[in-house]
């Protein structure tokens, strides 16, 4: 099919309008979201150290995933809290958990991808190939999280083990 120079002129002029429109990132929000998004992460931390997997899982969405740090896909809040309660009724037991936000880039005002620094300590024991530095491991979290109904939750998280310095 032969298009007529005018087309195709309309067609090269669409293809750069895509390629060079930037990707939107809402670097300024309010601090009141980045408050909230940090009392999520520290909600998480509580509902950890209390050995408490369901109210951890209450800051997922109800359709969120996660992915292990043994590449593991937990699909849904009812497997996330089924899989929490596990970790924490077995290895994880008394165990505590810090996270320290690192970033947080918003996406819309309504989605933002935020990074943490997370230490687990005071665990009974750690699953083979994983090592500690001392009686803490130190993980990488990436969530992902909507605003919606008034409130920040994670659709979406992956953990990533550190290895500690040898």
């Amino acid at each position: 099919m032969k298009h007529t120079p005018r087309e195709s002129a309309i067609a090269v002029l669409g293809l750069a309008m895509i390629l060079t429109t930037p990707v939107l990132s809402y670097a300024q929000t309010s601090s009141q979201d980045q408050d909230a998004i940090r009392q999520v992460v520290a909600g998480m931390d509580k509902a950890w150290t209390q050995g408490d997997a369901g109210t951890l899982a209450q800051y997922y969405t109800p359709e969120a995933e996660v992915i292990d740090v043994m590449g593991g896909i937990h699909e849904g809040r009812d497997a996330i809290a089924r899989q929490n309660a596990v970790l924490l009724g077995d290895l994880f037991s008394g165990s505590g958990l810090t996270q320290q936000v690192r970033k947080t880039n918003f996406l819309r005002p309504d989605v933002a991808v935020v990074d943490t620094d997370a230490q687990l300590y005071s665990f009974k024991s750690l699953p083979k190939p994983f090592s500690a530095s001392g009686n803490v491991i130190t993980v990488r979290a990436r969530h992902v999280m909507v605003y919606a109904n008034g409130k920040w939750r994670i659709v979406a998280s992956q953990f990533t083990y550190v290895m500690p310095p040898q």
